[in-house]
């Protein structure tokens, strides 16, 4: 939907960058941080909608996208974080 809650009906283009390591954090200037704190990460993704001519979308209230990563290496310990948008 278009922000300021106008549904939009047209072509959308989706941009979804992953990382899984810190090397990969550290090139593409990824961060993770909780109340102002760094949180350790095995993995995140930033991903944004756009209108063709580039301006920005937002899902509708109470739309939810859901997002599976694998996990690799002895991350059990490291729990799943899930921020409020």
């Amino acid at each position: 939907m278009i922000n300021d809650s106008t549904p939009y009906e047209g072509a959308v283009k989706i941009e979804l960058r992953e990382v899984y390591d810190q090397s990969q954090m550290i090139f593409a200037n990824f961060s993770t941080t909780s109340n102002g704190q760094p949180l350790e990460s095995a993995g995140m993704i930033y991903w944004n909608a756009t209108m063709e001519n580039g301006m920005p979308l937002q899902l509708d209230s109470g739309a939810s996208i859901s997002v599976v990563m694998p996990r690799e290496g002895n991350y059990r310990w490291l729990p799943n974080f899930s921020p409020e948008v």
